[in-house]
């Protein structure tokens, strides 16, 4: 290994990957279930550390089998688990901000899960069930936003959510979802006006 390449220890074959094509660097994989022992013989020239998500007290003990490392790269937007625990002159970074869009993704699946009830319609085609009911939209809503993080900002053009002290529920919509047992939707179809909700245990 040249003498100016960068040495990181990474927990998964997604960092090798992310760090294989930057010039200058190289990242060595370890074990992060394996304790200290299983770490590689690189790690005594590592300069930077990356733990596994959320590690912290065994990632802590790899850490201390890693003399030269001047940086802890953590996964995670939270640090707190890290704060003064470090040794002198190493330094930590979190990972604020990556991970907004990924959660914006997850609050607004949440939401449609609830409004469109879709957990009852997944235990209805486990029970080979069918039903016919409305449920509500997300459309019109009006969601309160607490919190300034990247992952809250996102949220909005994301859901269409506006600012508000509070939220406000119009009635329920009609919807139309024709569930099979391999299948989901919600669209209306000339035999099935939208408001009509089909449970079927088979497909046509």
């Amino acid at each position: 290994m040249p003498s100016n390449d960068l040495l990181v220890l990474v927990p998964d074959p997604t960092g090798e990957q992310m760090l294989d094509d930057l010039d200058g660097v190289r990242a060595v994989r370890y074990d992060e279930s394996g304790g200290p022992d299983a770490l590689p013989a690189e790690a005594a020239d590592a300069q930077v550390f990356v733990p596994g998500f959320l590690a912290a007290a065994d990632a802590l003990t790899m850490l201390e089998r890693c003399p030269k490392v001047r940086l802890v790269q953590l996964l995670s937007a939270g640090a707190e688990r890290w704060v003064d625990r470090l040794p002198e002159g190493v330094g930590l970074s979190d990972c604020q901000g990556a991970h907004g869009g990924v959660t914006a993704e997850w609050v607004l699946a949440g939401l449609l899960a609830v409004l469109r009830d879709l957990p009852r319609c997944v235990r209805d085609q486990d029970r080979e069930h069918w039903d016919q009911r409305l449920t509500d939209t997300l459309r019109g809503q009006r969601v309160l936003l607490v919190g300034s993080s990247p992952s809250t900002s996102r949220r909005s053009p994301v859901s269409g959510a506006a600012p508000a002290t509070g939220s406000t529920r119009p009635p329920s919509s009609p919807t139309c979802c024709r569930t099979t047992t391999s299948s989901c939707c919600s669209c209306p179809s000339p035999t099935r006006p939208a408001g009509w909700s089909t449970r079927r245990s088979s497909p046509p």
